[in-house]
């Protein structure tokens, strides 16, 4: 059975005589209007008796969010959701996503399920310079992450516009943003059976089966692995010898309707660690919890294209591998001062077992390497490629809830960490800049060159370790023969540990939140002058 389906829409916004009014036909349609508002004096527009009492004997009343009865609303129930400020250093544009989903739990715990928005003040200030300029956007997701977080999403979301079309259009392209989330949610909570390899591969499959944008490809023999994917083969050689673990590789192709539109060609790879148990390098004294989650890479690369899918860009040609492993322990498992050659002919001295992302990832992102290098044969359009992942607990320590990134020189000089930056900061989901230096290739040079020519990690935990979360990115770019093609391919790579999910609550795990797809889609799908 098909589990029920969310709704969004925009309504008209009607204002006369200064007063707000709902039409008969919106009253009946929904159950709760949430107002969410920076200034309370703004609601002095609804000459609602309630509010004026709620303000005189709550003195959180703009800092909290409040349910009061009220005629004028639909069901009688009313939210009243602050921004609060949005002048201060540190305020951005997540106010909105956060105003709207407190009220949104507010509602939907007094039994709302058709609720209907209303942003009484729009930030027009600050709209002008950029920074608020997705507020609806930002407001609507914060909604519908509430909505679709909960088992039973048969919930009616409304939000009112003055401009109908350009309502529609914004509703678009978050429902495009929150179908990709829906995904990346349920494939990154599922536990490490749930969501072993084969049946993570196969939620992917399943999602694009009828998305005829998008070309599909799914790789299960091991064979195929061990000469095309050895690094990732080495990962997945105890999980092999467990049929429900085996590894799989998703390959997606979106191609623009109309190539002589296109700008550049993005190619991403996800990390899809279903279970990371450390390998022999095991991770003892609980570092093995929250270790399904090691998957959101991948599940973030295929929620950005399923967002492609839906919404069929023309300036872009999209390609993303995901690499889905689990990294077992066992007999047969890939072991320390081993030295396996990679796809570019690279020798790998292992030198942790635990840090196997880079290793599923650095295959892969040399075929990437060696199709834009074909393609640039044909065409002048840049190639642009990323790896995704939960790389790294540095990552986490440095940057705490939020993603990052770093670009080798050709990226870096096309600015596409800033791109990221940029788009998070006016999406809500917000990234932060890191640089690629020397010292990273200096750390993964090999001090027996006779023997290996890269040494793939320490025996350190990243977070005790210089340089922790940039370094792999070093080792990527060596082991995958992208320095040999200096200058020519821009290679950024995203890790996403600290960002990907929330914060445990007590015992259990934290929430997958899909972040950073509306980064990436801001940066990367929607043309800036479209947001």
């Amino acid at each position: 059975m098909t589990p029920p389906r969310y709704s969004v829409h925009a309504e008209p916004l009607s204002i006369k005589d200064s007063a707000f009014k709902l039409s008969e036909s919106t009253l009946k349609d929904y159950d709760c209007l949430v107002l969410i508002y920076t200034n309370a004096e703004t609601l002095q527009q609804f000459s609602i008796d309630a509010v004026s009492q709620l303000s005189k004997i709550n003195l959180s009343f703009s800092s909290e969010c409040s349910l009061i009865h009220s005629n004028i609303a639909p069901g009688n129930r009313l939210v009243l959701s602050p921004t609060a400020g949005l002048s201060g250093d540190t305020d951005d544009v997540r106010l909105f996503g956060e105003a709207a989903g407190a009220a949104t739990r507010k509602a939907i715990a007094s039994g709302a399920n058709k609720i209907l928005i209303h942003i009484v003040d729009p930030p027009t200030l600050q709209i002008a310079n950029g920074a608020y300029r997705n507020f609806a956007q930002v407001a609507l997701l914060g909604c519908l992450d509430v909505v679709n977080s909960r088992r039973n999403a048969n919930t009616k979301v409304g939000i009112m516009f003055k401009d109908q079309k350009k309502g529609e259009e914004i509703i678009k392209v978050v429902v495009a943003i929150e179908e990709g989330r829906i995904l990346a949610r349920k494939i990154g909570t599922g536990c490490p059976e749930e969501m072993a390899p084969p049946k993570f591969a196969e939620a992917i499959m399943e999602a694009f089966k009828n998305e005829k944008a998008i070309k599909s490809e799914l790789i299960q023999d091991y064979d195929i692995m061990l000469k095309e994917y050895p690094l990732l083969a080495a990962v997945g050689r105890s999980a092999s010898k467990v049929h429900r673990h085996n590894s799989r590789i998703v390959k997606l192709e979106y191609k623009s309707p109309d190539q002589s539109k296109v700008k550049e060609n993005l190619s991403f790879i996800g990390k899809g660690i279903t279970l990371d148990t450390g390998g022999l390098d095991i991770k003892a004294g609980g570092g093995m919890r929250g270790m399904s989650r090691d998957c959101l890479g991948a599940g973030s690369v295929a929620a950005l294209m399923l967002t492609i899918a839906k919404l069929q860009p023309e300036h872009i040609n999209v390609s993303a591998k995901l690499a889905i492993v689990r990294n077992n322990t066992g007999s047969e498992a890939y072991s320390c001062d081993e030295v396996i050659t990679s796809r570019a002919g690279k020798r790998v001295l292992v030198g942790n077992t635990d840090a196997e992302g880079r290793m599923v990832m650095t295959d892969l992102l040399c075929e990437a390497k060696e199709e834009a290098l074909e393609s640039m044969k044909k065409h002048s359009v840049p190639h642009r490629l990323f790896t995704v992942a939960t790389l790294t607990g540095h990552a986490c320590i440095a940057f705490g809830p939020y993603s990052t990134s770093l670009s080798n020189g050709p990226a870096s000089a096309d600015m596409i960490s800033h791109r990221l930056a940029k788009a998070g900061h006016v999406w809500g989901d917000p990234f932060e800049i890191s640089t690629l230096r020397r010292e990273d290739f200096s750390m993964v040079r090999p001090g027996n060159p006779e023997s290996e020519d890269v040494v793939q990690a320490n025996t350190l935990p990243t977070v005790r370790t210089a340089r922790g979360h940039q370094y792999p990115a070093a080792f990527m770019i060596i082991a995958s023969g992208l320095e040999n093609h200096q200058g020519k391919i821009g290679y950024t790579h995203c890790d996403i540990a600290g960002a990907a999910e929330d914060e445990p609550i007590k015992l259990s795990l934290g929430r997958v939140n899909a972040r950073p797809v509306p980064a990436l889609v801001g940066a990367f799908v929607i043309p800036e002058g479209c947001q």
